[in-house]
């Protein structure tokens, strides 16, 4: 099975985009977003009888504040790449969350959406992250790409909430959009897979709430996104359309784009994706290969995870683009597990610098003009 699985990876790597130099590239999504709003907001899901442990996302991610930010900075100034800069991190933001008071003064009727930098100025330790993130992007360790609007379906999560669902409601409660109810529903997403949809009716609306999170995202930041990441992995031809339409050509997400059916339910059509592959739009692809959450698989399995995966790219001269969610570097819940995840970061960054040492750290816009300026 292991070789099976080995020879398959190797096959839908062969049209893939190739470096003669190793290239570095960090993916870390989620930026800007609630997802469990407080320590006490957790614990009062968990009295309540809400598996919270079942999902390290409910145990450790919260919304970043500017210690986060200060000490992920700290660690990725550690080393350099061939080019003397620091390593990069890739931030995608989500634009906007939910407007709890406001839906909830409409009884339920209405969407209201809050825009990240409001949310910024309402959560405790958080007032000062743009400023900060701002001041990475002018140090090149950081830089800022669009992760859409919500990360949430916001038409499935206002259902639940207008048929008066129990979880949901209780959540919604505590300033949470997405409850721990995979296991009493079979909705693994929670409500996070903004753009998969039941019918292609919806599509007119989510491409509404991509434009206004556009809008937020260049009212904040000053500048357009040149890359997009789908939440969940999950998005059509039309979300392309728009994105292309918007002068948004790059296209971050894992090997298989899981294309939402025009049906109710939650399955999704694969369709296989490499780094370097050109649609009809002329937007690139790129496809993470290298897995690396801490928070998820523990330390020192992440470290053996990426270390593996990392050598498999460089081997066949592939970018190694790693995937990095921010549930590993925000401490709101959990200060431990960062700085854990932030060690195991550390680890990580000098042992490429130490195997690779004409390694190129590239954030996702300096990758996509790399593979557009060069040929396979």
């Amino acid at each position: 099975m292991k070789l099976f699985r080995e020879l398959k990876r190797w096959v839908l790597d062969l049209p893939s985009w190739r470096t003669h130099n190793p290239i570095l590239t960090i993916e870390s999504d989620d930026w800007g977003s609630i997802r469990m709003s407080s320590s006490q907001a957790r614990d009062a899901l968990k009295s309540l009888g809400h598996t919270i442990e079942a999902n390290p996302y409910q145990l450790y991610d919260g919304l970043e504040t500017n210690e986060d930010i200060d000490r992920l900075q700290e660690v990725l100034r550690e080393v350099s790449g061939i080019s003397g800069l620091g390593a990069v991190f890739t931030l995608n933001y989500c634009a906007a969350n939910p407007d709890f008071e406001k839906i909830e003064e409409a009884n339920f009727k209405r969407y209201f959406r809050e825009p990240f930098h409001q949310t910024y100025q309402t959560y405790s330790k958080s007032q000062d992250v743009i400023e900060k993130v701002k001041n990475g992007v002018h140090g090149e360790v950081f830089e800022v790409q669009f992760h859409g609007a919500e990360h949430l379906n916001v038409n499935r999560w206002m259902r639940a909430l207008q048929k008066g669902d129990k979880q949901t409601r209780e959540a919604f409660y505590e300033g949470i959009f997405s409850p721990a109810i995979a296991s009493s529903t079979g909705y693994t997403m929670e409500y996070m897979d903004a753009l998969d949809y039941d019918n292609r009716s919806e599509i007119t609306q989510q491409i509404q709430s991509l434009n206004e999170g556009l809008n937020i995202f260049r009212e904040v930041w000053g500048e357009s996104p040149q890359s997009f990441i789908a939440p969940c992995y999950r998005w059509g031809k039309p979300i392309e359309d728009f994105l292309a339409a918007n002068s948004i050509y790059f296209i971050q997400g894992q090997r298989a784009q899981l294309h939402p059916k025009n049906e109710p339910g939650f399955s999704q059509r694969k369709i296989y994706r490499y780094t370097g592959q050109k649609n009809k739009l002329g937007q690139i692809y790129s496809v993470r290969n290298v897995i690396f959450e801490p928070s998820l698989y523990g330390q020192k399995q992440a470290l053996i995870m990426a270390k593996q995966q990392i050598r498999y790219a460089f081997k066949w001269k592939l970018p190694a683009i790693v995937s990095s969610h921010r549930i590993n570097y925000t401490s709101r819940l959990d200060q431990t597990n960062r700085e854990s995840s932030l060690a195991a970061l550390k680890e990580l960054l000098h042992w490429v610098k130490n195997e690779y040492t004409d390694v190129a750290f590239l954030g996702s816009s300096a990758l996509s003009e790399r593979i557009k300026k060069t040929k396979r």
